[in-house]
Formats: structure tokens, sequence, C-alpha cells
């Protein structure tokens, strides 16, 4: 699932095509920018899981967004997205996404995990980089939860380095209940 460049169209019919949530195609450049919509493709992604609803998950660390790097560091952004997939028609819907709202403060750009919470209807997530590069700050390790529906913050966790410039890999949830059966 990426963008389809000027060169490439014996790959066309392998790659997934955008649609909107009524099943219509989204035109997007080569580089991956959408017309009129909100749909975006995902750069440097971790941790793609198929969840219980038969959707598929990212966290798109968000570097190199659009196939570029923008003006200033501060521009880019890191979300949790959740895609459909319909395998057949050889398209894919963006169905929800977080973080993109959240800007730089939000920005990982190695490392992280998303998981949907059936159970309770959330979004888990886990940021491991944030601050990474930031001269004299420490690195963040963002756990959050997110309700699927408002995209409220129910949970909201720094774990900080006490490491200059180095990363947290990854955050899980643990279930004693389920473990120790």
């Amino acid at each position: 699932m990426r963008p389809l460049k000027v060169g490439e169209k014996p790959l066309a019919s392998k790659l997934l095509k955008p649609v909107d949530a009524k099943g219509k195609p989204i035109t997007c450049n080569e580089n991956g920018l959408c017309e009129n919509s909100d749909f975006d493709f995902t750069y440097t992604q971790h941790t793609a899981w198929i969840s219980s609803k038969g959707t598929l998950t990212i966290f798109d660390n968000g570097d190199g967004r659009h196939l570029e790097q923008p003006a200033l560091p501060t521009m880019k952004y890191s979300r949790f997205v959740e895609y459909k997939i319909d395998e057949k028609k050889g398209t894919v819907q963006q169905v929800w996404e977080y973080g993109k709202e959240r800007g730089y403060d939000f920005y990982s750009p190695i490392t992280s995990i998303i998981e949907y919470q059936a159970d309770r209807n959330t979004m888990f997530g886990f940021g491991g980089s944030i601050h990474l590069f930031d001269v004299g700050q420490p690195t963040v390790g963002k756990l959050n939860e997110i309700d699927y529906k408002t995209k409220e913050v129910k949970v909201e966790i720094d774990v900080l380095s006490d490491k200059p410039n180095q990363t947290h890999y990854r955050a899980l949830l643990v279930r004693p209940q389920q473990m120790f059966k």
C-alpha cells in the first residue's frame, strides 16, 4: 500500500487503490497527496496488525510524508491509523485516525505500536521515540488509550528516558487474568 510513482504502471494492478466511505476512488498524486480527502498513506510505519474487526491498524511514524521532508522538522507528526481493505476489489479505505491533530509533540520517528482493544472499543498506542532528536530534551515514550468513537484520550502516560537520544522499543497491554489461567 503506497502511492503509484510515474513509470511504475506495470505495478498498478498490484497496489491497493484508495476509496472513500462510499467506495468511490480517491485521486492521489505520485507522492501520495490525495485530493479532497482525509485519506493518507503511511510513511515509515510500524506494527501493522489485523484487528479483531478484520481491519488493518498501523502506527504511521510519518517521516518522509508524501515522499519529502517538510520545511521545518516541527511540521512532522505521527498517527494511529486504521484501514479497511477489500482484497477482491483491490481497494483500501481509511476508516479512523488519531494523532495528526497533536502535531510535532506526538511525532515518534521510529519504533511504536497500535492495537485495537475490542473489550473497551479503544485504540491502545505507544510512540516510543518522541523528542528523539531534540537536543536537551528527554526522549518520551507516550502510552495512549483513545476512545474509538469520540477520540477522547482515556489514558496518557509519558515514560521518560534517562539517557539522551535513546528510544523506547514497545509497550504492550498485560492482562494477568488471561495470562495466568
